[in-house]
C-alpha cells in the first residue's frame, strides 16, 4: 500500500510541477524543473510494471486508448518510410508520450477522491494566482503576455494560464450546477478572471469562456439555472473585452462578431505573411512536407522528432526546423503534428480526444454524477488549444491531462475503487 501511495504522490507533484514551474524557475533560479515530470514519469512505469509483474500492459484494453494505439503504428511507418536519427526520434516520442503515459497512470492509479482534491487544488490557489497578478502589474510593471501570475512573467506562460482559466471556469460551472458552490464566490472569481484576462490580453480566454458556457447549457440537467450561468458568463467576457479595448485600443474590435471568422480564417498568426496561420496548417504544410519527404509523406509525416527542435539542447533541432522555422509552425500543436506525422497521426491523435468526448457523454448520461459532467468539458477544449497554440506540447498540458481523465475516474466497473482504502464518492 505504501508504494501506491508515493505513486499518486508522484502523480500530485507532477501537476504541481506544471502548476509551478514558472515561479520555481522565475523565483529560485531552477529552469529546468519541468524535466523532473520526466524522471517522476519513468520511475513510475518503472514501479507499475514491476509491481504487476507486467500484467499492467492488460490493463491498457480499454476503446480511449485505441487512438493512442493507432497513432504509435503511424509513427512506426514515419520512421521506416523516413530517416529519423535516434535522439530525434526519442526526442520526438518524449513530447507527445509522456502525457499518454501521465493519462493512462493517472487512470491507473487516481480515484474520485483524487479528482475531488485536485479540483480544491486548483480553486484554492486562485486567490493565490490573483495575489501574485496584483503585484506582477503594479510593482513588476508587466502586462500582455508577462502578466500570468501563477504562470510567470515570461512571455508563452500566459498559456499556462488559458489552461488554468479553462479548467478553473469549467469546474464553477459543474459546482454550481449541483449546489457546491455559492453565487458571491461563483461571480467574484469570475469577474476576477475576466479582469485578468484584459490585463493579460489573454484574447483567446474570452471566446472559449463563452464556447465552455454554451457547452454547459448543452450538457445540463437543469436549463434555466444553466441558461442563466451562461448568461453572467457571456456578460462577464463582453466587459471584460471592453476593459481589454480601453486597456489596448489597438485591439479595438478585434472579437467584435462580425471580425471573429476574419479572425478565424487568417492565413497568419501574429507577425508576417511567412507564419502559418490556424486553419492555413494543412494548406500551407503540404508543400513544405511533400517537398522535404514526398507526397506519400502527407499520409504519414516527415517522421517523428524530424520537425522538433528544444531551447534548452540544440542538438535536438531537426533539419527541417533550422529550414522552416520562419514560418513559425511550432507556435501551434496542430503544425507539428501534421509535419511529422500526416494526416493519419492528425486524426489518430485528435481521434483519441474525440473519443473521450464520446465516452465521457456516455459516462455521464448514464451516471449523472457532476464528475461525470465536469469530464465532458475537457476533451473540446483540449482540442480548441491543440489548434490554438502549442500550449498542448509544453509542461503546463500536464493539467489539461489530468482533468481528461476525470470522467474515467467515476464508478469504473473494472476498478477496485476500495484499493485505496475510500468509497466511491456520489455526488
Amino acid at each position: 500500500m505504501k508504494v501506491e501511495h508515493y505513486c499518486r504522490g508522484a502523480l500530485y507533484a507532477i501537476v504541481g510541477i506544471s502548476v509551478f514551474q514558472a515561479l520555481i524557475g522565475e523565483y529560485l533560479g531552477f529552469h529546468q524543473c519541468n524535466y523532473l515530470c520526466d524522471v517522476l514519469l519513468i520511475l513510475l512505469l518503472i514501479v507499475r510494471m514491476w509491481e504487476s509483474k507486467g500484467a499492467f500492459i492488460y490493463t491498457l484494453k480499454r476503446v480511449e486508448y485505441l487512438p493512442i494505439a493507432a497513432f504509435g503504428v503511424v509513427i512506426l511507418l514515419g520512421w521506416f518510410m523516413n530517416g529519423v536519427p535516434v535522439l530525434h526520434a526519442l526526442w520526438g516520442m518524449r513530447n507527445y508520450g509522456r502525457f499518454f503515459l501521465f493519462f493512462i497512470l493517472v487512470v491507473d492509479f487516481l480515484g474520485p477522491q483524487d479528482a475531488i482534491n485536485l479540483e480544491e487544488f486548483f480553486l484554492k490557489l486562485f486567490p493565490i494566482h490573483i495575489t501574485l497578478v496584483v503585484f506582477q502589474y503594479f510593482v513588476g510593471g508587466h502586462k500582455q503576455d508577462a502578466l500570468s501570475g501563477l504562470f510567470g512573467t515570461i512571455t508563452g506562460g500566459n498559456g499556462g494560464m488559458a489552461i488554468y482559466f479553462c479548467i478553473l471556469l469549467c469546474i464553477m460551472l459543474s459546482r454550481m450546477e449541483y449546489g457546491k458552490m455559492r453565487y458571491p464566490q461563483f461571480l467574484s472569481y469570475l469577474a476576477l478572471m475576466a479582469v485578468n484576462t484584459a490585463a493579460s490580453e489573454l484574447k483567446f480566454f474570452f471566446v472559449i469562456a463563452v464556447c465552455i458556457a454554451g457547452w454547459y447549457v448543452v450538457v445540463s440537467q437543469k436549463k434555466k439555472r444553466a441558461v442563466t450561468l451562461a448568461v453572467i458568463v457571456c456578460i462577464a467576457m463582453f466587459l471584460g473585452m471592453q476593459l481589454m479595448y480601453q486597456i489596448f485600443p489597438f485591439w479595438t474590435g478585434y472579437l467584435d462578431p462580425t471580425n471573429i471568422p476574419e479572425v478565424i480564417t487568417s492565413q497568419t498568426v501574429y507577425s508576417t505573411s511567412t507564419d502559418i496561420g490556424r486553419t492555413a496548417v494543412f494548406s500551407k504544410l503540404t508543400p513544405m512536407i511533400t517537398e522535404w519527404s514526398g507526397k506519400g509523406a502527407l499520409a504519414w509525416g516527415i517522421g517523428l522528432g524530424n520537425a522538433d527542435y528544444s531551447d534548452s539542447f540544440s542538438f535536438l533541432n531537426s533539419e527541417f526546423y533550422t529550414v522552416h522555422q520562419a514560418s513559425h509552425y511550432t507556435w501551434l500543436s496542430l503544425g507539428y503534428l501534421f509535419s511529422e506525422t500526416g494526416y493519419l497521426g492528425t486524426i489518430s491523435y485528435l481521434a483519441f480526444f474525440g473519443v473521450l468526448e464520446l465516452r465521457a457523454l456516455w459516462r455521464y448520461y448514464r451516471e449523472r454524477t457532476r464528475l461525470q459532467m465536469l469530464g465532458t468539458f475537457f476533451p473540446f477544449v483540449a482540442l480548441a488549444l491543440i489548434v490554438y497554440n502549442s500550449t498542448m506540447r509544453s509542461n503546463f498540458a500536464y493539467m489539461m491531462f489530468v482533468m481528461l481523465a476525470f470522467s474515467m475516474l467515476e464508478k469504473d466497473p473494472q476498478r477496485n475503487t476500495t484499493f485505496w482504502g475510500e468509497k466511491h464518492l456520489e455526488e
